[in-house]
């Protein structure tokens, strides 16, 4: 599995909620020998547009699947792995 991982964050800036959920789950993905890619776009400050740019950067990607977090939200690593489990399109 190769996960793709946009990071929209206008400025740069994330919540450190945000970043140590990303942190841990780095760890994981790791432990777990899964390929990720981090792609920062930082340069965006209409989210919506971020997305799509996020999208469109994942379907010319070599990619299998794209984890999208809003940088103002926190989660756990048992959180991804029971969204990773449904092997679904599309989870929310």
């Amino acid at each position: 599995m190769k996960l793709f991982i946009p990071i929209i964050a206008f400025g740069g800036q994330v919540h450190a909620e945000y970043m140590m959920s990303m942190l841990q789950l780095q760890m994981e993905l790791v432990r777990k020998r899964y390929s990720f890619q981090f792609y920062p776009i930082t340069s965006e400050s209409l989210i919506s547009r971020g997305r799509n740019s996020a999208a469109a950067f994942f379907l010319k990607s070599d990619s299998d699947y794209m984890l999208f977090v809003d940088t103002d939200m926190s989660f756990t690593v048992q959180d991804f792995n029971e969204v990773a489990k449904l092997k679904k399109p599309l989870a929310i």
